[in-house]
């Protein structure tokens, strides 16, 4: 039977999402999202969205406008699907319904968190999605009491959906647009596992590669309670470390015996300042320093620099990525122009870039 997707308002269609919270996750009542909160929520901006086989919901998601890096994206808070139709695509079809109501709304991206710990969550969030992940939440939502994670309080990632990518695009369309294709290096892999299936986290793997790979089990089921805390522990320091540095896990593998997951490194950016023809200061970021300070000097970098030629480097910080050059800078511009000029004059690392020259 065809599935039927469509957003949710009455008090009857929402007490059903509550009762299929309870049932897919084995929730504690108290525990579920209440009705009173969805009505809100599904009224002013967000989306409550249903899966429906005839008359009966077989899913649900909820979502709501969310203020994160000074931009609004739609915050994705749970999607379930009933056990008794799970693996049958419904989830995709949620999320490919939400992601349609989103970019209609005016969103490009949609946010979310999950367990990296799972690999069927890995796999759906990063292969059959398209999403990307490179920041790493400890202990996110605190102790989980539910039927899944058992009274232990879960890590998270959180998942980065940018609607209008082209891999998101024919992911949607039902191409296999993979983002990591071939064997990996075996010296690539950051965490792999021991012969007995504990987890090794190597010491001599390649620290400065495109690629780096993290291995997970390819099943959590059956774990002992020991060996889940074991590789839960290296897991997360594996990914916290390999974000730190720059990498985005944009892919999820199975291949064999093996499920890891696959990372690239980002583009590095720099914090620069530089002094203005009338002494003043102006604070960017660039992934290419000599590049950009080549367009200030032409009077095509930024209309503030055109009119107050010619321009001077003070001073370079180098980050991992983009999204912490910028909170760099923004707290840089922050700064009174005393503090600024000290901190330059200090050559001292600023908010997780470290000094590279002036």
């Amino acid at each position: 039977m065809t599935i039927d997707y469509r957003p949710l308002h009455t008090v009857e269609e929402l007490e059903q999402v509550v009762n299929l919270e309870i049932a897919v996750w084995g929730l504690d009542p108290r525990d579920a999202v209440p009705m009173n909160l969805m009505r809100p929520i599904s009224a002013h901006g967000g989306l409550v969205l249903g899966a429906f086989e005839g008359e009966t919901m077989v899913g649900m998601s909820l979502a709501f406008p969310a203020r994160v890096d000074g931009k609004w994206v739609l915050w994705s808070h749970m999607t379930a699907v009933a056990r008794d139709h799970q693996r049958r695509g419904i989830g995709f079809g949620l999320k490919q319904a939400q992601r349609q109501w989103a970019l209609a709304h005016g969103y490009n991206e949609i946010r979310w968190t999950f367990d990296p710990f799972q690999p069927g969550n890995a796999n759906f969030n990063l292969r059959q999605l398209g999403a990307s992940a490179n920041t790493y939440l400890v202990e996110y939502y605190g102790v989980m009491r539910d039927a899944i994670n058992g009274s232990i309080a879960p890590d998270r990632i959180e998942a980065v959906w940018k609607l209008k990518d082209r891999r998101v695009a024919a992911l949607a369309e039902g191409a296999n647009a993979v983002a990591f294709r071939g064997q990996p290096a075996p010296e690539a892999f950051m965490l792999t596992r021991d012969a007995e299936g504990n987890p090794l986290l190597r010491q001599d793997y390649d620290r400065d590669g495109k690629w780096r790979f993290i291995q997970i089990p390819e099943s959590t089921a059956g774990l002992s309670r020991e060996r889940a805390r074991a590789w839960r522990q290296a897991l997360r320091s594996a990914l916290r470390d390999s974000f730190a540095q720059g990498y985005v896990a944009v892919d999820f593998v199975r291949s064999g015996d093996r499920a890891f997951y696959a990372l690239r490194r980002s583009p590095i950016w720099f914090l620069y300042v530089l002094r203005c023809g009338d002494d003043s200061l102006y604070t960017g970021i660039t992934p290419n320093v000599e590049a950009r300070l080549r367009k200030h000097q032409a009077g095509r970098g930024a209309a503030y620099t055109a009119s107050r030629r010619p321009v001077s480097l003070l001073g370079v910080w180098q980050y991992p990525d983009r999204r912490t050059a910028l909170k760099a800078e923004l707290a840089f511009k922050k700064l009174p122009r005393a503090s600024k000029l000290a901190q330059i004059e200090s050559r001292q690392p600023f908010l997780q870039g470290h000094w590279v020259e002036g």
